[in-house]
């Protein structure tokens, strides 16, 4: 996707919609085994964006989160990582009721936690932020 963008041909760089719509389509794998990739390639865009200064909106988030939730299984990694997504996209102010209603899917216990303290993710002082140091995941 990033090919020619990065050999100098701008016009071909992917716009925050195409990361999107990629990011979308990993979110929805449903052959087990085909998983890990998807998950590996939905962060992979999402690093992308961030390299290329394409700021993720809600529905970026909404999409990185349902990932967590429909291509890995409960653990705590899990819910590490659904608590990175959210932190960011609160530090962001892009969260709606369709990141909520997807970090419940993602993580009941960073759900639960947002529940009883909103205030905590909102005001967040956390240093995660949307970088690929914090967002090159692997299962």
């Amino acid at each position: 996707m990033e090919v020619q963008s990065d050999i100098g041909n701008e016009e071909l760089a992917p716009s925050q919609k195409i990361y999107q719509e990629v990011i979308e389509i990993c979110s929805g794998t449903t052959n087990v085994s085909n998983q890990p990739k998807a998950f590996e390639i939905a962060f992979s865009c999402f690093n992308g964006m961030i390299k290329r200064g394409i700021h993720p909106n809600a529905r970026t988030y909404r999409f990185l989160l349902l990932s967590v939730a429909n291509l890995l299984s409960e653990s705590d990694q899990r819910d590490e990582i659904a608590l990175k997504v959210f932190t960011s996209a609160c530090q962001s102010k892009e969260v709606n009721s369709l990141v909520i209603s997807s970090l419940e899917k993602a993580s009941k216990k960073t759900f639960e936690n947002y529940k009883s303290k909103p205030d905590r993710f909102i005001n967040s002082s956390n240093d995660v932020k949307p970088d690929g140091a914090n967002f090159l995941c692997t299962t």
